[in-house]
């Protein structure tokens, strides 16, 4: 299709680096669990939006909430949390 890229694994940072908005709709499976950690955040760019609506342990939680306070990541939409309280 004209217009639309593709990425594997190999060219993720590329992909990462140039993505505003990030939106997950990855299936679970071994390699996709944990898959939205610090690691992953840390290539996208300064201030970058993310959309988790896939399943909730694609996310590393603890990971999220340290690129909130440094605007790393300035918004998110998640399904839901595991844990009650997020603080």
């Amino acid at each position: 299709m004209d217009g639309l890229a593709c990425y594997d694994n190999k060219r993720l940072a590329t992909f990462l680096a140039n993505s505003k908005v990030l939106i997950n709709l990855l299936p679970l499976t071994a390699q996709t669990e944990n898959i939205l950690n610090r690691r992953l955040f840390c290539q996208l760019p300064r201030g970058a939006y993310l959309m988790n609506l896939a399943r909730r342990r694609h996310l590393v939680e603890q990971d999220l909430i340290p690129m909130f306070r440094q605007r790393a990541i300035i918004r998110c939409v998640i399904r839901r949390f595991s844990s009650r309280t997020v603080t």
